[in-house]
């Protein structure tokens, strides 16, 4: 297991700050045990984001994300 540490807010807004629309994805298997970017941390930085104007497309909770060739098929269902 890798241990994952979340970013902080404003580091996040400012990688964000020309973005207009998001798609956010989440790890099922580090993240959540982690408690950085499971299904709790993708619905709290979702609603976040679109307080500060952003628009959300879209979430996922992929398992696990470091399995490329699984989180590649994900994303394509989801396009």
């Amino acid at each position: 297991m890798i241990i994952t540490k979340q970013k902080d807010k404003k580091t996040i807004m400012d990688y964000l700050k020309d973005a207009k629309a998001l798609f956010i994805a989440g790890c099922a298997q580090c993240a959540v045990v982690c408690k950085t970017g499971g299904e709790d941390e993708i619905l709290s930085m979702k609603d976040y984001l679109e307080k500060h104007g952003k628009k959300i497309t879209g979430t996922c909770l992929v398992d696990p994300p470091c399995h490329l060739v699984k989180t590649k098929k994900m994303y394509q269902e989801h396009k």
